[in-house]
């Protein structure tokens, strides 16, 4: 386990695991378990809390610096709200031309639906006469 250790009235930090200590030395058991292998890296706890500090003030800065600032970010939305209102703007255009298209198209359809009900008024005749006939066939084979 990490831990502060006070040696000789300095306080220091070991970022390694403790295994034993010995006199001024710190001996980690991966190294060895205190069989004469390397010392752990030992620093004053006020100079680690420091390089701390400094390293995560870089990150912090260096995040901060990809950030859009708030005078891009303003125009990018009037950007794409020009784009939308732009496609918009086409859209209308292209559908003001299809109006008049189906507006020239309405006489020929009248047309068309006239010559429709005069047919359907004919086959309707043809069907009462067949329907007339098949009665009347009916009521002779009945008899």
């Amino acid at each position: 386990m990490a831990g502060v250790i006070n040696i000789n009235g300095g306080t220091y930090l070991s970022d390694q695991p403790l295994a034993e200590t010995t006199g001024l030395s710190v001996v980690g058991a991966e190294y060895g378990g205190g069989g004469g292998g390397p010392m752990e890296p030992m620093i004053p706890v006020k100079e680690y809390i420091d390089a701390r500090d400094d390293a995560v003030e870089s990150r912090l800065d260096q995040k901060l610096g990809t950030l859009a600032t708030a005078s891009q970010m303003r125009n990018n939305i009037w950007g794409a709200a020009a784009a939308i209102i732009g496609i918009a703007l086409a859209a209308l255009a292209l559908a003001g031309d299809r109006f008049d298209g189906g507006m020239s198209v309405s006489p020929i359809i009248s047309k068309v639906q006239e010559n429709q009900s005069k047919i359907d008024k004919n086959q309707d005749a043809k069907l009462e006469l067949m329907d007339q006939k098949l009665d009347l066939l009916i009521k002779q084979t009945a008899n």
